[in-house]
C-alpha cells in the first residue's frame, strides 16, 4: 500500500506532462534546460531515425498453457487464503477476539471452543487459562468438549515452571473421555464394520517433574537435554455396544489385538515412567555481528541479544536444521492381572534442501508393549497407527498391536509468511513380537497438505492422505508429530 501511495503522485505527474499541448507555456528554467541539448551532436533525438517495419509477435503455444496449469491451480487455491490473511492482519481480528475474552493484563481468558472430528466427533465447549496464579507465573489450562450422544471430553493442566526455586518444572495433568464415536481410537480398526461398536470411559491423572540441562535466559535458544519422571493413575471402562464379546477379524489388528483383552470389564492400573530427550531443532549458532541492524525483523526469525552475542529463536513449528532423539519407558501394574511395560524410541532430522526454507524431514519411531509374567495388556493400551500423525492415509487407530514401526519422509515448502505446504510418504507396520517384523509387512500412505504457524510454533495442519484403505482421507490437527 505504501508503495502504491508513493507511485501515485509520480504517475499523475508523468501523465500531466505527456498530456500537455505542444504550444503550452513553459517556464524559463525549462526553456534553458531544453536549449542545452538542441545542439548536442550526440543527441539522437535530433537525427533522422530510420523506420523499422520488422514486427516480432510472440505466440504462446497450447503446450505452455498446459505446463502453466498447475501454477494456475495453486494460485486459485492460495490467493483467497492470502487475501483472507491480509484482511485478518489489517483488521487485527485475532487481537480483537483475544482481548474480548481475556482480562486487561492478558493473564486470564475463557474462550468458546468447537471441535470437528476427534475422539467424540463434532462438539462445542470452552477453553480456560490463567498464566499468573498467585503472581508466581504458574499456569493452569482447562478444555471441555460436549458432543451429545457421541460423548464428552475434558482435560486440565497445571504447571509450576520453577518448583521451590530449584529450576525443576512440575506438572499435574488429568483427563476424562467418554466416547462411542465410530471414528474414535477404539473403533478405528472396525470403522467399516457396522455390526461392531465399542464404548470407552477413561480417566487419567498424572504428575511429572522435568529436569533441564539449561535453565538460564538462553535456555529456549540453545540445544536442550531433559529428563522427565512421571507417576500416573488410570481407569478404563471398556464396553461392547454392538457385536458382543467375540474377537475381531479385521485385517488392521494383530493376533493379540483381535483378542480384545479387557472388553466388558472395568480395570485400573498405575504407571511409572521416564523419558530422556535431546533436542536441537532449528538451532543456529549465536553471532557477534548481524548482517542487519538489531531492530530489523528477520522474516520468520526472532533475534535477541544476550551479552555481546545475538541468539536466534528456535522455530519448533518449522525447523530448518537439527533434530531430536527421544527414549522413554513405562512400567504399568494393577489389579486384575494387569502387568506390562512399554518402550519407545524416536528420532527426526531436518535438512535444508535446494534453497532456504525448503525442508526435508526424516523421521523414525518404534513402539513396543509387552506383558510381564502372567499379566496381560488391555486392548485400550496397545500400540496403534493411523490418523493425522502416523500412517496418515489410514483412519485413526486402523492398525493396532503390541508393537509398531514407522518411517516418515516429509518435504515442506513455504508459500506465505506463516504457512507452508507439505508432501509426505509414510511406511508403517504393526506386530506382536519382534520376530513378526518383515519387509513385506509395511503399509504405505502418501499425500500432502498445508500448515499454519506462528514465528515459534504450529497453529494447525490440514492434510489429505491416500492409501489402499482410503482413496482420499482429509484430516486436521493442531499438533506437530515431528
Amino acid at each position: 500500500m505504501r508503495l502504491f501511495l508513493f507511485f501515485l503522485p509520480l504517475c499523475v505527474f508523468v501523465f500531466c506532462q505527456l498530456s500537455t499541448p505542444k504550444n503550452a507555456h513553459t517556464s524559463t528554467s525549462e526553456a534553458k534546460i531544453d536549449s542545452l541539448y538542441k545542439h548536442d551532436p550526440y543527441d539522437i533525438s535530433q537525427a533522422e531515425v530510420t523506420d523499422s517495419t520488422d514486427v516480432y509477435v510472440t505466440k504462446t503455444s497450447k503446450v505452455k498453457y498446459l505446463l502453466r496449469f498447475p501454477r494456475y491451480i495453486l494460485v486459485m487455491m492460495v490467493y483467497p487464503l492470502e487475501k483472507f490473511a491480509l484482511q485478518v492482519e489489517y483488521a487485527k481480528l485475532w487481537v480483537r477476539y483475544y482481548k474480548f475474552f481475556t482480562n486487561k493484563t492478558g493473564t486470564f481468558g475463557l474462550f468458546p471452543h468447537g471441535q470437528l472430528g476427534g475422539e467424540t466427533g463434532t462438539g462445542v465447549g470452552a477453553r480456560l487459562f490463567h498464566t499468573n496464579i498467585l503472581g508466581r507465573e504458574n499456569t493452569i489450562t482447562a478444555h471441555y468438549i460436549y458432543s451429545g450422544g457421541q460423548g464428552q471430553f475434558c482435560e486440565g493442566l497445571y504447571i509450576d515452571p520453577n518448583l521451590l526455586d530449584t529450576g525443576l518444572i512440575w506438572k499435574i495433568q488429568g483427563g476424562y473421555l467418554q466416547t462411542k464415536n465410530k471414528n474414535a481410537n477404539i473403533n478405528g480398526a472396525i470403522n467399516d464394520d457396522e455390526s461392531r461398536l465399542f464404548e470407552l470411559k477413561k480417566v487419567d491423572v498424572e504428575t511429572s517433574v522435568e529436569w533441564r540441562l539449561k535453565t538460564d535466559e538462553i535456555a529456549s535458544f540453545a540445544p536442550q537435554f531433559k529428563m522427565v519422571g512421571r507417576i500416573g493413575f488410570s481407569q478404563r471402562d471398556f464396553m461392547p455396544v454392538l457385536g458382543g464379546l467375540q474377537p475381531l477379524s479385521d485385517p488392521g489388528s494383530s493376533p493379540q489385538a483381535r483378542l480384545l483383552k479387557g472388553l466388558g470389564t472395568i480395570f485400573k492400573f498405575y504407571r511409572f515412567g521416564l523419558r530422556v530427550m535431546y533436542d536441537d531443532r532449528d538451532y543456529k549458532k549465536p553471532v557477534r555481528q548481524l548482517s542487519h541492524p538489531p531492530n530489523y525483523r528477520f522474516p520468520g526469525r526472532i533475534v535477541t541479544q544476550f551479552g555481546d552475542q545475538f541468539y536466534f529463536a528456535r522455530d519448533i513449528g518449522y525447523p530448518e536444521r537439527g533434530g531430536f532423539i527421544t527414549l522413554e519407558g513405562d512400567w504399568v501394574t494393577g489389579p486384575d492381572r494387569i502387568a506390562f511395560y512399554k518402550i519407545r524410541a524416536e528420532a527426526a532430522r531436518y535438512i535444508t534442501l535446494f534453497w532456504k526454507n525448503r525442508i526435508l524431514v526424516l523421521h523414525a519411531r518404534m513402539d513396543k508393549v509387552r506383558s510381564v509374567g502372567d499379566g496381560f495388556v488391555p486392548y485400550t493400551e496397545l500400540i496403534q497407527l493411523g490418523g493425522n500423525e502416523s500412517a496418515r492415509g489410514y483412519t485413526r487407530g486402523y492398525f493396532r498391536g503390541q508393537g509398531a514401526l514407522q518411517f516418515n519422509v516429509e518435504y515442506r515448502y513455504p508459500i506465505w509468511d506463516y504457512s507452508n505446504v507439505f508432501l509426505f510418504w509414510d511406511e508403517g507396520q504393526i506386530f506382536d513380537h519382534f520376530g513378526d517384523l518383515r519387509w513385506g509387512g509395511f503399509h504405505s500412505s502418501w499425500g500432502g497438505g498445508i500448515a499454519f504457524r506462528t514465528e515459534t510454533d504450529l497453529l494447525g495442519k490440514i492434510k489429505i492422505g491416500h492409501s489402499t484403505a482410503n482413496r482420499f482421507l482429509i484430516g486436521f490437527t493442531m499438533s506437530q508429530a515431528f
